[in-house]
């Protein structure tokens, strides 16, 4: 499936999970920067992306991209 075409569907689904638009957008900016920095999902590259994310954000940061991956992963299967 397209990425952008899934990013939708994840958003009305967090839309219909009554998220505030503050929380849908911070989670889609997440996702899109994992995917440009990795186009593939795996989990070799989610360790990578931790590790990116831990050499240059703020450990709050971390935590909510970290948790909207979980998210979108959650929502994924």
């Amino acid at each position: 499936m397209d990425k952008e075409i899934q990013l939708e569907e994840f958003e009305n689904y967090l839309k219909f999970q009554n998220m505030s638009e503050n929380t849908i957008r911070s989670y889609l900016y997440a996702i899109r920067q994992y995917y440009k920095l990795f186009p593939e999902l795996t989990y070799s590259n989610l360790q990578l992306y931790k590790l990116y994310l831990l050499e240059h954000y703020k450990p709050q940061t971390v935590n909510l991209r970290i948790h909207a991956l979980n998210c979108f992963l959650n929502y994924s299967e």
